[in-house]
């Protein structure tokens, strides 16, 4: 069995930031708007050779263009790290189904995903003391030349106030720290990404949380699949290509 965590950081958009809390825009700390609709419990991304295992070995120490994902099967077994969970075989281009690699998600059940999205660190340069006293991260450095301390702490755009003028940081630029989000993973599985159920979808966080996506008569579908076009299209792994993704449950 696995016993070491690894932490993993992922950038969200404030519609899933706000799904993940299950909030509206400036209600913090999270409090829930409609029992009803589910919150984000799910994650999904395409199966890439960063984020796979080949036969136990990182997935960016293979030619990836000579895997035939086009006629990949799921099956379950242990992974390499004796995780009972499902995962792909995947033919040779070159030797069709007579040599056949096992690809598992690089992450693991027990692992940690945290949380990344754009931001703004407040210091004491600022204010005198740590404007928000709601729980959210704060950083404390001792000040040896004057004897004091300082401080740093995290303001949110898809939560806070976003009318004041901040030089919001990207997602991808957030220190592990400030984050403010950690779920644990359950569960991962492959599939494709037009297989997703109505209530996946719904746990994708888009029922209730991304207006942006929603349409007259919408199913929960419906809305996951431009929110992913919105995102992935470009890279050629659009809704329509049908492409392989590993799907991630936490709590």
């Amino acid at each position: 069995m696995k016993t070491n965590k690894g932490e993993h950081g992922v950038s969200f958009g404030a519609p899933d930031i706000r799904a993940l809390l299950n909030t509206r825009p400036g209600v913090w700390l999270p409090r829930a708007i409609d029992i009803s609709k589910p919150i984000k419990t799910q994650f999904r991304q395409p199966v890439s050779p960063h984020n796979s295992l080949i036969n136990g070995k990182p997935g960016t120490q293979y030619d990836w263009s000579r895997f035939d994902f086009s006629i990949a099967r799921i099956y379950t077994n242990s992974s390499p790290n004796s995780d009972l969970q499902a995962y792909l075989k995947v033919p040779f281009r070159e030797c069709g189904e007579q040599v056949i690699y096992n690809v598992y998600p690089k992450w693991q059940i027990g692992d940690i995903i945290w949380a990344k999205e754009v931001f703004y660190i407040e210091t004491s340069s600022e204010e005198d003391d740590p404007p928000h006293d709601d729980g959210r991260p704060i950083r404390w450095h001792e000040d040896t030349i004057h004897n004091d301390w300082w401080w740093e702490q995290p303001r949110y755009k898809a939560t806070d106030d976003t009318r004041a003028e901040f030089k919001w940081m990207p997602s991808t630029r957030m220190p592990r720290w400030a984050s403010r989000i950690a779920r644990t993973i359950t569960r991962q599985w492959p599939e494709r990404i037009t297989d997703i159920s109505e209530e996946d979808a719904k746990l994708e966080g888009v029922w209730g949380f991304n207006e942006r996506y929603q349409g007259v008569g919408d199913l929960p579908s419906d809305r996951f699949a431009r929110l992913w076009d919105s995102i992935y299209a470009r890279k050629g792994q659009g809704w329509k290509s049908g492409c392989w993704v590993w799907v991630t449950e936490f709590i």
